[in-house]
């Protein structure tokens, strides 16, 4: 890669670049620009792709991921939005509003269908990557999460934070859907199901993975 072209096409934006991100062929790069614009990069030609990314966030943007598995991208802003995006038409599919403070860390699951964000607030959170729909408890830190990452099977993720602590985390079960006779077919791999004084929380045994819906 020629080093002196690379940097004359970064200076060309006329922007700040807080983070960037590589889709999985390497030929695409996505941009999270202080104007409150993501863009796409082309690479190989140098310039950047047509299908824009609008309309840009209100607030410059910090975070930025690829789905590996489709043609989206998210981004997250200094406000705490998210946008889940048709990286191909430019449009957004998912929005969703934390009020969580800035986000600083997106990333897709290996499947592209979970999304995990965390927040300079010291929280992190799992979303459905199609509706945005938060996937069990929220991750509460005691100082900011400055970095995030899927394990390779999907299953977990670590969390770092400014005060120097590293947690893991397993991934919460998809939403079930489908009907009454999907969900049937579900729960009959599990043992017992157990409410929680309110009503509010249900816990699923399971010989191999309890979990909390």
């Amino acid at each position: 890669m020629d080093t002196a072209r690379d940097s004359r096409l970064l200076r060309s934006l006329k922007s700040a670049i807080n983070q960037a991100a590589f889709s999985r062929d390497g030929a695409t790069l996505l941009l999270a620009c202080r104007d409150n614009r993501a863009r796409l990069w082309d690479l190989n030609r140098d310039v950047e792709i047509d299908s824009k990314l609008r309309p840009r966030h209100a607030y410059p943007i910090t975070a930025v991921a690829f789905d590996p598995q489709r043609p989206r991208v998210v981004t997250g802003c200094h406000a705490g939005t998210v946008r889940v995006w048709d990286a191909t038409e430019g449009r957004i599919l998912t929005e969703l509003r934390e009020n969580a403070g800035e986000i600083i860390v997106l990333a897709f699951s290996r499947a592209g269908d979970t999304l995990l964000t965390a927040s300079c607030d010291g929280t992190a959170r799992f979303l459905d990557a199609e509706s945005g729909r938060q996937l069990g408890p929220i991750l509460h830190h005691r100082d900011a999460v400055l970095c995030a990452a899927f394990h390779p099977d999907g299953r977990s993720v670590v969390t770092g934070t400014k005060d120097g602590m590293v947690r893991r985390w397993r991934v919460p079960p998809p939403p079930m859907t489908g009907g009454v006779g999907a969900i049937r077919r579900r729960l009959e791999q599990h043992t017992g199901l157990q409410l929680d004084k309110q009503g509010a929380v249900v816990v699923v045994h399971s010989p191999t993975e309890p979990f909390v819906h």
